[in-house]
């Protein structure tokens, strides 16, 4: 079953991670963005509970994400205006993922699990580093003024390396990380196609 829950993560978090993550700097605001949405869910669900909405808590918990979402777009505009541009669409997108709704889910049904959001982080910073030292070379990280590039040993400039650090080669390198995950962790996910006789 955990095995499950971690593939639901790499195939249902593909949407605002293949765009969006194409560089750390966006990784790191992205995985912020996450955990500000993940923690406002939890906040709408508690305030719900203390105004008494039973029937319409789902419809008030999405409300208030949104709205603490805008909010925090605001602030992040604010602070980083270069980097958080093309991210905002991203963390609207987020906000509705099913990401963000199966964690919550896990979060009330499992001992107030972190699991979902925490492993959908490291995809995210993995994914993010790799794409970026792949492309250029680099680890960038975000600061007022756009980025602040840190330069590391690039071991080859082959355009093979290149393409990964692209939308298609975001593709092949999640591949590895599902593949080197499960092999190492020996936890395979079971797929049922209909019932045995």
């Amino acid at each position: 079953m955990a095995a499950n829950k971690k593939l639901i993560v790499f195939l249902f978090g593909l949407c605002p991670i293949i765009p969006a993550a194409s560089n750390f700097a966006y990784g790191i605001v992205l995985t912020v963005s996450l955990w500000v949405i993940f923690f406002l869910g939890i906040l709408g669900n508690y305030v719900g509970k203390l105004i008494d909405i039973n029937r319409f808590n789902y419809v008030f918990v999405s409300i208030f994400m949104i709205t603490g979402t805008a909010l925090v777009n605001a602030l992040l505009e604010g602070i980083l205006p270069i980097i958080h541009g093309p991210l905002q669409v991203y963390t609207y997108i987020l906000t509705f993922s099913y990401i963000i709704f199966l964690g919550l889910k896990q979060y009330y049904e499992d001992s107030e699990s972190l699991d979902l959001p925490i492993w959908y982080s490291v995809l995210i910073l993995s994914l993010s580093a790799l794409r970026e030292f792949f492309a250029f070379g680099s680890l960038s990280f975000p600061v007022s003024s756009g980025f602040l590039s840190l330069r590391l040993p690039y071991f080859s400039n082959h355009p093979l390396f290149r393409f990964l650090g692209t939308t298609a080669g975001a593709f092949i390198i999640l591949g590895l990380i599902i593949w080197i995950y499960f092999s190492v962790t020996k936890e395979l996910p079971t797929v049922r196609m209909g019932e045995e006789e």
